[in-house]
């Protein structure tokens, strides 16, 4: 049963806001409640019901529980359905509530039906270019994972295009709307194709950082509290490897055949993240005896022919196992 919400607030506040949190996060509970802020500004200049533009507000992205194509459509049959506003509202109301939420998307190829629903999609966009821009991205990752970066990038540059940029949808409905200036200022950053790829760039990588453990069969198996390796933000840290063979679960004889394993290891590491022996930034080299730095180097050259990464090298008292070799290292891609 309902609780007995005394307001329309109370019941905003605990039943409808928090649907939000299952949305995408561009479309989560802050979204919500800057738009009703910015709705409630707005009122401000027309005779209008504040408590309706509140009510289309709340609700009007609710509908991206069932599908974003037709959530505007949904929203407005959600407010429709709802058991509780008619307690604050008549039934002519509730429908110019329902209107306003169904009339908030900027796609379409209608002007919105009262001037409720001109204030709610008005405040649907926060035309801060940034936000816009990472509204966009943040929306390509949702709902496109398998796009690469640059598919991204020409998916992000083709919306702006065709929403925001001169001749695009987007129409300003409340001329008191700061989002004239705001648009103003987008248009520019779409204009200047390189300062907009640069700021792409810094909004996919905070977008997509995340840690991630690497882990194949083609290598010793971690057998402590660690992993193979462990790529952060596209860097790729890989934990010391012994020369100890998969397969047999042994070690050769001699730091040539131990270096040449070890690094046959750190090899099977990278490949299982996409990255070869080019992508290396930095080896760390751990010897049981500094003489064999000579014939240890010898066989480390063999698999840096070209590009040779940053290196350090010492003797340490003992090593694992009683091997003769352990090597480090840090790629990126």
């Amino acid at each position: 049963m309902m609780p007995d919400y005394p307001t329309l607030h109370a019941y905003v506040e605990a039943e409808i806001l928090p649907r939000y949190d299952a949305f995408d996060k561009a479309h989560r509970r802050p979204h919500a409640e800057r738009v009703i802020r910015d709705a409630l500004a707005l009122a401000a200049y027309y005779p209008v019901d504040r408590e309706m533009v509140y009510a289309a507000a709340a609700f009007h992205d609710t509908g991206l529980c069932e599908d974003r194509k037709t959530h505007h459509l949904v929203s407005g049959r959600i407010i429709r359905e709802d058991p509780l506003l008619p307690r604050w509202f008549t039934p002519e109301q509730i429908e110019t509530v329902a209107q306003a939420a169904e009339d908030h998307r900027a796609s379409l190829g209608y002007a919105p039906r009262s001037i409720y629903g001109r204030i709610i999609a008005e405040a649907d966009r926060q035309i801060e270019p940034e936000t816009i821009v990472r509204r966009t991205v943040l929306f390509g990752l949702a709902h496109y994972p398998e796009l690469g970066r640059e598919e991204h990038w020409q998916r992000t540059l083709r919306h702006l295009h065709e929403k925001y940029a001169e001749g695009g949808y987007l129409k300003l409905w409340i001329p008191e709307s700061p989002n004239a200036a705001k648009l103003v200022q987008l248009r520019r950053l779409i204009a200047d194709e390189a300062r907009l790829h640069t700021l792409f760039e810094e909004i996919y990588t905070q977008e997509t950082h995340m840690k991630k453990t690497i882990a194949t069969p083609e290598a010793p198996k971690a057998v402590g509290p660690y992993s193979q390796a462990v790529e952060l933000n596209g860097t790729l840290f890989l934990s010391g490897q012994l020369p100890i063979d998969p397969a047999t679960g042994r070690m050769p004889e001699g730091i040539e055949a131990q270096t040449r394993q070890s690094l046959k290891n750190l090899g099977a590491i990278l490949a299982a993240d996409g990255l070869d022996f080019s992508d290396i930034a930095k080896t760390t080299v751990l010897l049981k005896d500094i003489a064999d730095f000579g014939a240890m180097n010898a066989v480390y050259a063999e698999f840096f022919p070209a590009d040779k990464p940053a290196r350090v090298c010492y003797q340490v008292a003992a090593l694992p196992m009683g091997a003769l070799v352990e090597i480090d290292a840090i790629a990126g891609k």
